[in-house]
């Protein structure tokens, strides 16, 4: 406040009404906790998929999972490190090297196979490439093995 008078100097402060606080408690605030969870929402399914799906039925369909590293510095990948022989997914053309490849992440790509082998109508076939066929161009010679049914 200035000396010698009642008004307050600078800004005055904000007062918001009714309505304004209904807009932000419903609109603003749901549409911030939507933003958070579609950033969120894809490491934790990829986190729940390499901690506890695939450690869930590794054994049962005869394979493990594990980190590789590609040739030429590319870096590391999911595959399947051991193939169990007249296993599931032996049976069905999975060797080991296998790394699941997709448009969209090849390990939750995997997730999501595997899964929908248990349903009726799911999409069960999962595009791989062996790293063996996997050269510094990346990934080359793609097959498409289908995940045995009725797991």
């Amino acid at each position: 406040m200035h000396r010698g008078t009642d008004q307050p100097s600078g800004l005055r402060p904000i007062s918001l009404g009714r309505g304004t606080y209904l807009v932000i408690l419903l609109i603003v605030v749901p549409s911030a906790a939507f933003m958070v969870w579609a950033e969120l929402e894809p490491s934790i399914y990829y986190y729940n998929c390499v901690e506890s799906y695939i450690p869930s039925v590794q054994e049962r369909l005869g394979f493990r999972l594990g980190l590789v590293t590609l040739q030429g510095g590319q870096g590391q990948r999911w595959a399947l490190i051991e193939v169990t022989p007249g296993g599931p997914l032996g049976r069905a053309g999975f060797r080991t090297g296998d790394i699941p490849v997709e448009y969209h992440g090849g390990v939750t790509a995997f997730c999501y196979a595997l899964k929908a082998a248990d349903e009726v109508d799911g999409y069960r076939r999962i595009d791989v490439v062996n790293i063996a066929d996997w050269d510094t161009d990346g990934p080359n010679r793609r097959r498409e093995p289908k995940i045995p049914k009725g797991k």
